[in-house]
């Protein structure tokens, strides 16, 4: 028996928070696990590169770190995000605070070094230059042998 006088399997959790409609613990559950899988992404291609978007809202661009390397982007941030709502009496806020990282692979490789990111209004957009073909530098060689070879 808990402190209610409840005597059943469910008394070591909270009923208030079993109560909750199913559309709210939804939601809790993938704001959790979008924060913590980074923001919405799109990689658009064009004949000379790729243009890296994402959705960052609240995000201040001093908490975003950016690593480009030949094959991939990953994206890190911090999110100190507070919504406030006040309807009719009923006060809610909420805050999300974390860190998040994404990493998108590319489909071919791109110059590190002429990346170039900007952000406004909640999104973030990454310019990257794909790197040209490297030329195929491999050949044929002749193998020289000298005398026949030992008949066994």
């Amino acid at each position: 028996m808990d402190e209610r006088g409840n005597n059943n399997w469910l008394s070591p959790f909270d009923r208030d928070v079993l109560d909750r409609p199913i559309s709210q613990w939804s939601r809790m559950f993938f704001n959790e696990m979008l924060g913590r899988m980074g923001p919405s992404i799109d990689l658009h291609e064009d004949p000379h590169g790729f243009t890296l978007t994402a959705e960052m809202p609240g995000i201040n661009p001093e908490d975003i770190d950016i690593t480009v390397d030949e094959q991939a982007v990953t994206i890190k941030g911090e999110s100190r995000r507070t919504v406030e709502k006040d309807d009719k009496g009923y006060k809610m806020s909420e805050r999300r605070y974390g860190n998040f990282y994404r990493t998108v692979s590319l489909p071919t490789e791109v110059i590190p070094d002429q990346a170039v990111a900007e952000y406004e209004n909640g999104v973030l957009e990454i310019k990257l230059t794909k790197s040209q073909p490297q030329e195929d530098r491999s050949r044929r060689i002749k193998v020289n042998g000298k005398g026949k070879p030992n008949p066994s």
